[in-house]
């Protein structure tokens, strides 16, 4: 297990003895091909380390595998990270050797702060890693621009009412709901009407920026408890507009999905 430890971003910058401590709090096992090792919905008490073999990410309501990770790697940190249930099924896509570590067994290396900090980190890396990846806003721009953005999204914990946006008002930045919900809210009518509720993955706020008269077209406040990750209009600017050819695409999108807003406001479309 410490080969892989030594390989994962940011674990590989933990001193050996931190890694040997995790590994040494580990559980070795050997999977078959097609076994279930995390079930979507059920309580998240371990993370597991692919040593060797690949697994598919599957959600429970299509059975479709969204994603398929290779060894060396990391899944279910979000045990680590929040108390909340699985969101997605984990299915081993052929023969695996995982190592496991709960919960339990990182609270026992407290004297190793720097180790917790580090699952939060390669939890965020990789969130971001695949939203600016699938996402068709973030598709024209140069990879190097893509770390810089990486980076430059903070962390923002929030209870549940708070409100990100509000209609009628100047954005402050684009925002990356990384774990809990949001309802968008459009007067209608003059009545407040909730047009639509936004997940994980989800992105919001940016026609504010993108398209420089325009404020927030609905107001957004958080539907439970969320962590979601910030990017400052500034760096929005400096990484989004500052290549023609990216402004281009981003402003179209942005006209494509106010239209689709104000057009419709009865649809589920999530553009503010």
């Amino acid at each position: 297990m410490y080969n892989t430890l030594s390989q994962l971003p940011y674990f590989s910058d933990l001193p050996a003895d931190v890694l040997a401590a995790v590994e040494a709090r580990s559980r070795r096992h050997e999977v078959e091909p097609g076994a279930t090792v995390i079930q979507e919905g059920d309580a998240a008490h371990s993370m597991y380390f692919l040593a060797a073999g690949a697994v598919n990410i599957v959600r429970r309501a299509t059975g479709e595998t969204v994603d398929t990770l290779v060894a060396p790697t990391l899944f279910g940190e979000m045990a680590i990270v929040a108390d909340t249930p699985r969101l997605a099924t984990v299915v081993t896509a052929e023969a695996c050797v995982i190592f496991e570590v709960s919960r339990d067994d990182i609270n026992a290396l407290a004297q190793y702060p720097g180790l917790r900090n580090t699952v939060l980190a390669f939890h965020r890396h990789r969130l971001m890693s695949s939203i600016l990846h699938s996402n068709a806003m973030f598709a024209p721009i140069a990879q190097q621009k893509k770390d810089v953005m990486a980076r430059s999204f903070a962390s923002q914990t929030v209870p549940v009412g708070h409100v990100f946006l509000r209609e009628g008002q100047p954005g402050l930045g684009l925002f990356v709901i990384l774990r809990g919900a949001c309802e968008v809210v459009r007067t209608i009518d003059g009545t407040p009407a909730a047009i639509a509720v936004l997940g994980e993955g989800d992105i919001f706020g940016e026609i504010s920026l993108v398209l420089f008269d325009r404020v927030a077209t609905a107001t957004v406040r958080a539907a439970s408890d969320c962590v979601v990750l910030f990017l400052d209009r500034e760096v929005f600017q400096d990484t989004m507009m500052s290549n023609p050819s990216v402004r281009e695409e981003v402003i179209r999108l942005a006209l494509e999905r106010l239209r689709e807003t104000e057009g419709e406001t009865t649809s589920t479309t999530h553009l503010i």
